[in-house]
């Protein structure tokens, strides 16, 4: 048996659709961008993004690679709120291991958080819709979301610095200045481009499908912005139409359309004919007889060839 995860050797001979992947990213004329890399389950599109990743990570030249994994996030967190505050975090994270980090990024990280937070709180709280529009700060609903024993400790600390902002922001505003905010920082902090790597979206639920879709959108505007997904392209079609369920049942494909508007540039993993999927197999049990003696950093210069299998 063999685990269920990306393979740091290129069985599969996949190279080249890794190689396009980073240049695609590479050209600014491109950009922002939306890259799809779709296949079936088991088709080898965590692989292709993990050695895309490498390749992005080792050039340098103002390029920042980010990944995400929405599948983990699920159940605990809104998924919108998820994607935006963990690229935040992992920016700053890598800006700290490059030493690009100043007090000025940090204020503009710290600014983007708050907005994000602001948005976390305003969706998970029916209350919020009337203080946003009448700009009056209602402070009982949102108290909700805190466990009793930190109601009264935290509702001060926590809470009221959100809500003193309502009266001047709104959901609007609070994206769009997230956009300019989040451009800045960017440019703060030299960043030529930043591509974000979402795996296993098809793994998700259809709403945390779609709201991780709807979360992008906020960082195309940025200008130097690049996104792979990796998904099964039909069950991200399913995730649509399930959004939208009101639409009659026509021949008029909303998944597939939906997802053309924001992806791009589609990458689809060829499938695996029957000779090629004994040659796999094959290397599948040359590698593991190999790994007991050379470890797992190993390469195959050429294609495996054999005149039979029997």
């Amino acid at each position: 048996m063999w685990s269920d995860n990306e393979s740091s050797v290129d069985l599969l001979r996949f190279t080249y659709l890794t190689g396009t992947l980073v240049e695609l990213v590479q050209q600014d004329a491109l950009l922002p961008t939306t890259i799809g890399v779709f296949g079936d389950w088991g088709s080898g599109k965590s692989t292709i993004l993990k050695h895309a990743e490498t390749k992005l990570r080792s050039q340098g030249n103002g390029t920042v690679c980010l990944t995400f994994n929405g599948w983990l996030f699920e159940g605990y967190e809104d998924a919108k709120s998820a994607l935006m505050g963990n690229i935040l975090e992992e920016l700053e994270k890598q800006l700290k291991e490059n030493q690009r980090w100043n007090d000025k990024i940090g204020e503009t990280i710290a600014k983007l958080l708050k907005r994000v937070n602001w948005l976390k709180v305003a969706k998970a709280t029916a209350g919020i819709a009337l203080p946003m529009m009448t700009g009056i700060p209602v402070l009982g609903p949102l108290l909700g979301l805190l466990p009793e024993a930190k109601k009264k400790e935290n509702a001060e600390l926590d809470l009221s610095g959100l809500l003193n902002e309502a009266p001047d922001e709104s959901t609007r505003t609070t994206i769009r200045e997230f956009r300019q905010e989040f451009s800045k920082l960017l440019e703060q902090a030299g960043v030529s481009r930043l591509v974000v790597i979402i795996d296993d979206l098809d793994r998700c639920l259809p709403s945390t499908i779609i709201d991780t879709l709807e979360a992008i959108k906020l960082f195309l505007f940025a200008g130097r912005t690049a996104f792979i997904l990796g998904a099964d392209e039909r069950l991200v079609e399913y995730a649509v139409r399930e959004r939208f369920p009101e639409l009659p049942n026509t021949d008029f494909q909303v998944g597939q359309n939906y997802l053309e508007k924001l992806v791009q540039i589609p990458l689809r993993l060829p499938t695996l004919n029957a000779r090629e999927t004994e040659s796999y197999l094959a290397l599948l049990f040359a590698q593991r007889a190999c790994q007991a003696s050379v470890g797992d950093n190993f390469t195959f210069s050429r294609s495996w060839r054999a005149k039979s299998l029997d």
